[in-house]
């Protein structure tokens, strides 16, 4: 988010409500970049939802005691059949211990000649990439900040496991 904020989640409509109390935010004429405001936020489809439902959002933006202004509505379709497959069973790469805060052993059932290791953070951006011949190895983690990244072992341009990391 770009302000400080309060959020309410109304369990029974699914509906989250952000509050920017007292924002103040400048005259776009004035300074359009610091007149804009976010919120930034995942979720995750309940396990009941089908593969293939559409799911429609919409925000309905309110500035003081005006009426709401509406965004455009997303339209998002459930795929539960996107993603990476993994080569590497999900027994067969271990990472531990998870969550961390110094450092983290990436440890294979089976040597990978081949094999490179890639932390990324949630952005996409590549935080280390090491190529060497693996069965084990420990990584310090200490210049992380706390957050959530994921460690890939990549063999000939081949994405093998996609592991979620915790630094905390």
């Amino acid at each position: 988010y770009s302000h400080p904020m309060v959020s309410e989640l109304d369990t029974v409509t699914g509906i989250i409500t952000f509050f920017f109390n007292n924002i103040m935010l400048p005259d776009s004429g004035a300074d359009y970049i610091g007149s804009m405001g976010f919120v930034k936020y995942t979720i995750s489809p309940k396990s009941t939802i089908a593969d293939g439902a559409v799911i429609n959002n919409f925000a309905d933006i309110y500035f003081d005691m005006n009426a709401p202004v509406r965004t455009g509505t997303t339209l998002n379709t459930i795929d539960y059949n996107l993603g990476i497959t993994p080569l590497f069973g999900a027994n067969e790469v271990h990472i531990y211990p998870n969550p961390t805060s110094e450092s983290v052993t990436v440890e294979l059932a089976q040597p990978c000649e081949t094999c490179r290791i890639e932390i990324s953070n949630t952005l996409g951006q590549k935080i280390f990439t090491e190529a060497q011949n693996l069965t084990s190895k420990s990584y310090n983690l200490k210049a992380l900040t706390k957050g959530i990244y994921f460690i890939s072992i990549i063999s000939n341009n081949e994405t093998l496991s996609v592991q979620k990391l915790i630094v905390q």
